[in-house]
């Protein structure tokens, strides 16, 4: 990798987690003036074992406003050869037609994380992403502390990876290979829990 594409990648990510610790400020923030918010959990992740989590903050300024921040961490192995670890996180500012935590709502959303793949047509590939996109959901009140949440997003990441001969050895093919993706970035139907 070049010093131009290094530095460039190293910029992209200071961005990204100053771009995180500024929404968690706000979320903080929203927390301590509000005194409330939500904890939820992605059920299509649950299903392949991810473990992720979400938290949700309105702004205290205004219930049309919310910042989400959601994470995940895969890190287990189907067998031998074949295993999908990955870890992400991706913040999301929502802006709800209606109220906070009830109806349809927009989102813009960032998102980085690591990854390695093995056993895809015998090669494993190994890299780390950043990118953002747009989300579209509907929150389905079922009660004073449950909701369900579905939201899907489109969007972008840059996620430059390497590419080994087979799952279990060192043998390079390529080192830092550029990948840019544009499709989904977000899947989500998630139970949610206010306190």
């Amino acid at each position: 990798m070049s010093v131009k594409v290094y530095k460039y990648s190293v910029n992209r990510i200071r961005k990204v987690i100053l771009s995180f610790a500024v929404m968690v400020f706000f979320s903080l923030n929203s927390m301590a003036s509000l005194g409330g918010g939500s904890l939820k959990s992605n059920i299509l992740s649950d299903a392949t074992g991810t473990l992720n989590l979400g938290l949700e903050f309105p702004f205290s300024h205004t219930r049309k406003w919310s910042t989400d921040l959601s994470g995940s961490l895969n890190a287990w192995k189907f067998s031998q050869e074949a295993f999908w670890k990955n870890a992400y996180v991706q913040p999301e500012l929502r802006y709800w037609l209606c109220d906070y935590s009830s109806g349809h709502f927009f989102g813009l959303h960032l998102h980085g994380g690591i990854f390695n793949i093995g056993k895809i047509n015998d090669y494993r590939f190994q890299g780390w992403f950043v990118g953002a996109g747009l989300g579209y959901g509907y929150a389905f009140v079922l009660d004073e502390h449950w909701n369900i949440e579905l939201e899907a997003g489109v969007g972008y990441a840059y996620a430059p990876h390497d590419k080994y001969e087979c799952e279990t050895c060192g043998d390079t093919i390529y080192k830092a290979q550029p990948y840019d993706y544009w499709g989904m970035t977000k899947l989500a139907v998630s139970l949610v829990y206010f306190f």
